[in-house]
């Protein structure tokens, strides 16, 4: 069980870049909502037809399904709602990210004791071809993505993607299917099979290629007390078969069966430019290596924070700390620039106990009504307490990092971006660095 600290989800670029922006020099002006996220409900100045199934109107959906929204409110339609459970139910529409426009409101007329809800919405363009791409230390760690990815499956905001990749120095595959997971009613679920290599090296010339096929599946509950609230579940088995080993360590290849949990916070709404709020993550797991007969356990804690500032400019922070039973370094967490602090060599520092905090103010400007540039000025900083070859202690060590970056955001695409970041590496030692990426650093 390699167990990876959260993976921020290192983003993927689409190759349907240059054609989504012919789109959007097409696209209709739409009434932007407000970048500061607390505005009161009001009235709607029209009312939009009504879907006499649920109870509610639904404006502005094209391929997503009328349930898939509807769904998100406290209780099956018709039935009174307060307005902050209209505000939450905004806030989770937001969360499925296949909208830059969400308003909830009542209709024209409506009142706390009325039915009469309307939720207006703006699609974004969720099927595209994918490029992903993030660059390391070295050209060596390059991370690289062909494939595909569906945010809007069947219109249910599901995730489905396949993609083949460079990663850690390995190449790989893999094919995911997620739903999403602010559904109120019933449990969610998700799986990724996958099957890579990965080069594993370490300071004292001892390294080893490993080839590791991965079956995980997951599943995220209903809100369990208050609408924040959630459980989730996973099950992992894992192959591992190392090869072309250099030094006298030599790791057994073998495999694991495992299984995690994690209770979840979730007070985070998502915005391309202007999120706001919390989100936080703990579990543990614990897990069977055989043939070797290794125990193998981790804990985590994930927490992201965003609040704004003044209008399209907001100050996220993301704090992630892992803890990895010792004994074989393949079960580890990796630190290092694609993921921790912009500037640290990939691939290298493999830790038994880690934890690493990313500070980002984050300017946006707006160029068309889907269109934005975003300026940054960010700092990256981490401890660390390093596995040997073996699998043992191995000292500690710690990185700070700091610099600028930029950001062009067309919001009508699905999970993409183009980002540059140029970092001045402080610790452990000095350098600069370049990073080159196609989402959010975090």
């Amino acid at each position: 069980m390699q167990h990876k600290s959260s993976r921020s989800w290192v983003a993927r670029v689409r190759l349907g870049w240059v054609a989504a922006l012919v789109l959007l020099l097409n696209t209709p002006v739409h009434a932007e909502p407000s970048p500061l996220p607390h505005t009161a409900l009001a009235p709607s100045t029209t009312v939009p037809a009504a879907d006499p199934r649920y109870g509610v109107s639904v404006t502005g959906i094209k391929r997503t399904r009328t349930r898939t929204v509807v769904e998100l409110l406290p209780r099956e339609p018709p039935s009174e709602y307060t307005d902050a459970e209209l505000r939450e139910t905004e806030r989770r529409i937001s969360n499925l990210g296949v909208f830059d426009h969400v308003a909830v409101s009542r209709a024209a007329g409506g009142t706390v004791a009325s039915a009469d809800v309307a939720i207006d919405v703006r699609e974004k363009w969720t099927l595209i071809p994918d490029f992903a791409l993030a660059t390391g230390k070295t050209l060596a760690d390059l991370y690289i993505s062909l494939g595909a990815t569906e945010f809007n499956f069947l219109g249910t905001a599901s995730a489905l993607g396949a993609s083949v990749y460079r990663e850690q120095r390995g190449f790989g595959f893999a094919a995911t299917f997620a739903e999403h997971e602010s559904r109120r009613h019933r449990w969610a679920f998700g799986g990724e099979a996958s099957y890579g290599s990965a080069s594993l090296r370490f300071p004292d010339g001892n390294a080893w290629f490993s080839t590791i096929g991965a079956l995980n599946l997951w599943s995220t509950s209903v809100p369990l007390a208050g609408p924040h609230l959630r459980a989730r579940t996973n099950l992992l088995y894992q192959h591992e078969k190392m090869d072309e080993v250099e030094g006298a360590v030599r790791p057994p290849s073998g495999s694991t069966i495992g299984a995690g949990g994690q209770l979840i916070w979730d007070g985070y709404r998502f915005h391309d430019l202007v999120p706001h709020g919390i989100k936080a993550l703990a579990g543990a797991g614990v897990g069977a290596f055989v043939p070797a007969n290794q125990t193998r356990a981790y804990a985590e804690l994930h927490l992201i924070a965003a609040q704004p500032l003044w209008p399209y400019a907001v100050l996220l922070g993301r704090l992630d700390g892992s803890w990895t039973s010792r004994g074989n370094a393949n079960h580890s967490s990796l630190v290092g620039s694609i993921e921790g602090v912009r500037g640290l060599e990939d691939a290298l520092y493999r830790n038994w106990l880690q934890s690493f905090a990313n500070l980002e103010l984050r300017q946006s400007v707006k160029v068309f009504d889907r269109l934005a540039l975003q300026a940054v000025v960010f700092t990256d900083a981490a401890v660390f307490a390093r596995l040997s070859p073996a699998g043992e202690r191995d000292g500690t060590g710690h990185a700070f990092s700091g610099g600028l970056g930029a950001r062009v955001i067309p919001t009508f695409l699905a999970s993409l971006l183009f980002r540059v970041d140029v970092a001045r590496l402080v610790l452990p030692h000095q350098d600069w660095f370049v990073q080159l990426g196609v989402s959010q650093y975090f």
